[in-house]
């Protein structure tokens, strides 16, 4: 009598099937629409977000709830600990989103779906941050810790976590993912950069037109904030493709590292806040030009916003890196690691009575395919563009050739210098 195997399904195996969840890029290769618009726009809006709430949620708590020094000791203690203890949970959370994005089996790869899924958590619990629908501190306490989590922790570890992946899945090819990675990168830059020159004066002029209340100002913002950055989601998400059956995800490790750093740097400023008896900004007038006037911090406490700002974050980030290296030696449990995960890779193939194929191999292989494709598309262009303009197709391929050697040249030379 014969036994019936089960097949077992991975997550989201039957979700997003139909064709119009499709990537909208059909290419073999990465192309410059996939970079610019899945890699570059498509990750600007989270990346902003993320950005403003990273550099405002704290002056919210401080300046516009009044989590400061003279609501007791208890807030001091919260202020502290919240953050470490939050980017805890936050660390512990990405190695769960690893597992699940791994253990993903969805028509639309293992890391797309999930940067779908996560654009309603996160623009729900964005507005959830800034908005609390309490005014006794402790249970403003409460709906902080819960919302901030369900933020940090949950909603956006499940889009970050598909946005730090993507490049590995999307080529193998090394030049091709080190271009992703760097138009990510160099969007988080930006995105910085934008929050640090354009809010600022955005959520003045948005406070002043609902009459000086900050708490709807701040509010108001972010939901706007939060919504641009589900629409660029949405385009990062269609404009991205999967091209790569496994992913390595070594980068975690890093990850975790500077969450703790992140929390340890504000505590230690929430810390220094409160020691230095910062209070939530009173106002005192008005100017000529009706801009709100406030009564200046003590001296103590806006030299330690200087000086936090001047190198404090770096400074423990770097001591926890260092720590994490060096203490815990984890690079030295890296190779043994790799080793690990190889021989369970091997032992499971022989258990399916499929071939193993290494890493290396693989890539090889893929690389070579990719390159045939590629050029397949390429020669099928030409020929269409030479039948459209009456061309010489051997020309204009010999011409395409000579070009392509002259530049593989030229990159040898630079090598070898």
């Amino acid at each position: 009598m014969g036994t019936t195997k089960t097949v077992k399904q991975g997550l989201l195996a039957n979700a997003f099937s139909s064709s119009k969840w499709d990537s909208r890029i059909k290419s073999a290769n990465t192309t410059r629409k996939e970079m610019w618009l899945g890699y570059v726009l498509g990750v600007w809006g989270m990346m902003m977000t993320s950005s403003v709430v990273n550099s405002y949620y704290n002056q919210y708590l401080t300046d516009v709830i009044g989590f400061d020094s003279t609501k007791g000791a208890w807030i001091v203690t919260f202020m502290v600990l919240f953050p470490l203890l939050s980017k805890i949970i936050d660390a512990v959370t990405n190695l769960v989103m690893a597992k699940i994005i791994d253990s993903t089996t969805c028509r639309q790869g293992k890391v797309r779906p999930w940067l779908l899924i996560s654009t309603p958590f996160i623009v729900i619990t964005v507005i959830l941050l800034f908005w609390i629908p309490f005014t006794q501190p402790v249970h403003q306490a409460i709906w902080i810790v819960v919302a901030f989590n369900l933020y940090y922790s949950v909603s956006y570890t499940m889009w970050n976590m598909s946005k730090e992946l993507s490049p590995a899945v999307a080529t193998r090819n090394v030049n091709q993912r080190k271009n992703l990675s760097m138009a990510a990168q160099i969007v988080g830059s930006a995105g910085t950069g934008v929050v640090s020159i354009l809010f600022p004066t955005i959520l003045a002029a948005v406070c002043r037109a609902v009459n000086g209340d900050n708490a709807k100002g701040y509010l108001l913002c972010m939901s706007i904030v939060a919504i641009l950055a589900a629409c660029t989601t949405f385009i990062q998400y269609f404009y991205t493709r999967e091209r790569v059956t496994e992913e390595r995800r070594n980068q975690l490790v890093v990850s975790a590292m500077m969450m703790f750093a992140v929390g340890i740097a504000q505590g230690l400023f929430n810390l220094g806040l409160m020691v230095t008896g910062y209070t939530q900004p009173q106002q005192i007038g008005t100017s000529a030009e009706g801009v709100a006037l406030y009564a200046d911090q003590a001296a103590a406490a806006t030299g330690c916003i200087n000086f936090s700002y001047q190198g404090t974050f770096i400074i423990v980030g770097f001591v926890v890196f260092f720590m994490f290296c060096f203490v815990f030696k984890i690079e030295n449990d890296m190779p043994k690691i790799s080793k690990e995960l190889q021989e369970r890779r091997v032992a499971e193939c022989a258990a399916k009575g499929i071939e193993y194929i290494p890493a290396d191999e693989l890539e090889r292989r893929e690389r070579e395919e990719a390159d045939r494709m590629a050029e397949e598309i390429r020669i099928r262009e030409l020929k269409e563009r030479c039948a459209r303009q009456g061309l010489d197709f051997d020309k204009e391929n010999q011409k395409a050739l000579d070009k392509r050697a002259a530049k593989a040249a030229k990159a040898a030379r630079r090598t070898k210098k």
